[in-house]
């Protein structure tokens, strides 16, 4: 039988300001000046590898180190 994975999706239009403010404040320790479209795009790369219970600061820091 194969293995069943889930995902889920989030919806990232119609953010509020609070977790608009949310995605900032998680990769500004990183990048301080981060905007919140890099903040969104970073979190969708980031936070796609569903193998990876846990994102440390070094992935985000390799992240942006990649772009």
């Amino acid at each position: 039988m194969a293995k069943k994975t889930t995902t889920h999706s989030l919806d990232y239009t119609n953010l509020s300001k609070e977790n608009e403010q949310t995605f900032v404040n998680l990769f500004s320790k990183i990048k301080p000046d981060i905007t919140l479209e890099e903040a969104i795009e970073a979190h969708k790369v980031l936070f796609s590898d569903y193998t990876k219970p846990v994102i440390e600061e070094d992935d985000i820091r390799n992240y942006f180190n990649k772009l």
